[in-house]
């Protein structure tokens, strides 16, 4: 026996987006030396294929976090460039997991794929997440199970591991192990089952997160080397940097001047001393501070609200916020005839109707006295679109 194509090799660890921030991570995955068969009859071959996908991660609340992975794509012998899936996800975790010794949280895929890709074409995931940060080391486990909805006694068992050491701020160096052991009623035997351990290396830069590690087979069933990297771009530097945020005394505390009680607890030890962080540090607090996103009860709507003194500027980074959100789906999503199997002609957009919202001027209640006028985008399961609310 032998395990499928991946899009996703990471441990997660519980740590998500603020509220209101997109964020963008790009898998890529190239396997130079594996099995030369397919997992089953008609599927992509591992060896010396490529494959990757870009997922979009959007913060809802401190503890919810949404994900859309579109479109998973490969190059791979005898079928050249194919796209494989999409993929949706709900992340629910501990707060500011960081900050905590101990964190945990779940997460839920929901997948369509291609029948190259996997056997069925609905499939899902639970992915428990535990860990402890014990600094500098952390340890984090998730036993992930896989379903392809034919019943609890055929969910596989796929866990994952990771032990990292956090050298400084900006470098981790880490162990990885990922296994598939088979159905939960019978696992496979040792050759059979899915083994690999991994060396993995993590940098975090002023424009740019990095993951990059090289994977090596421990099995039979196993490819025998593969290499990983994943690009992640944190969407709310981009626009304070468009919009002039560090030049703006609103933004630094600094510039304007500290209020003497904040100076003074500051001084206790109660609250953060600006003079200790750096400006983009103190612009970042001051950006997060200022950015609200919720979800409206009953509906598929978010609000994205921002706060500042200037009511133009409010507008515009709130506006900004959701067209990275809204634009950076609209150009990765694949082409109606692009998609697999028959649920092409049911992606088709269809025009709106502009009596289908009746209700759309009606705004929700205002949580802030801020002249910002919110802006949201919203699910229509009628037309399969995003539409722009304000």
């Amino acid at each position: 026996m032998s395990f499928a194509q991946t899009d996703e090799i990471q441990v997660y660890d519980a740590e998500i987006v603020e509220p209101g921030v997109v964020n963008l991570m790009w898998h890529q995955n190239f396997t130079p030396s594996g099995i030369k068969e397919p997992a089953f009859p008609g599927a992509i071959i591992s060896d010396r294929s490529y494959n990757g996908v870009p997922e979009f991660a959007f913060g809802i609340t401190p503890w919810f976090e949404q994900g859309l992975y579109l479109p998973v794509y490969s190059v791979s012998k005898g079928r050249g460039s194919t796209l494989d899936s999409v993929k949706l996800r709900e992340l629910f975790v501990r707060p500011h997991a960081g900050d905590h010794t101990f964190f945990y949280g779940v997460n839920f895929e929901f997948s369509y794929n291609a029948s190259y890709w996997e056997t069925r074409h609905f499939t899902s995931e639970i992915r428990p997440i535990i860990g402890l940060h014990l600094h500098p080391f952390d340890i984090i486990v998730n036993p992930i199970l896989d379903t392809d909805w034919t019943g609890l006694r055929n969910y596989d068992f796929v866990p994952a591991m990771r032990l990292a050491y956090n050298y400084s701020p900006k470098w981790t160096f880490a162990a990885e192990h990922y296994a598939g052991y088979g159905p939960l009623h019978q696992f496979e035997t040792v050759n059979d089952q899915y083994h690999a351990l991994w060396a993995v290396v993590d940098h975090t830069s002023k424009f740019l997160e990095i993951e990059a590690g090289i994977g090596f087979g421990l099995t039979p069933a196993t490819d025998k080397v593969t290499l990983k990297l994943m690009l992640s771009r944190d969407l709310a530097r981009e626009i304070i940097r468009k919009n002039k945020l560090a030049e703006r005394a609103e933004f630094d505390p600094v510039l304007q001047g500290l209020a003497p009680l904040r100076s003074l607890l500051a001084l206790l030890g109660i609250g953060r001393d600006p003079f200790s962080m750096t400006p983009e540090e103190r612009v970042l607090d001051a950006y997060f501070d200022r950015l609200t996103a919720y979800a409206v009860d009953k509906s598929r709507v978010i609000v994205i609200e921002f706060q500042s003194r200037d009511p133009e500027l409010a507008a515009r980074v709130a506006a900004q916020v959701l067209e990275r959100h809204d634009g950076d789906r609209e150009r990765l999503a694949p082409r109606p005839e692009d998609l697999p199997g028959d649920d092409r002609g049911r992606r088709r957009r269809a025009p709106e109707r502009q009596d289908e919202h009746p209700e759309r001027g009606d705004s929700p209640p205002r949580r802030h006295p801020a002249p910002r006028p919110p802006l949201s985008s919203e699910w229509n399961s009628t037309t399969n679109s995003w539409n722009s609310l304000t």
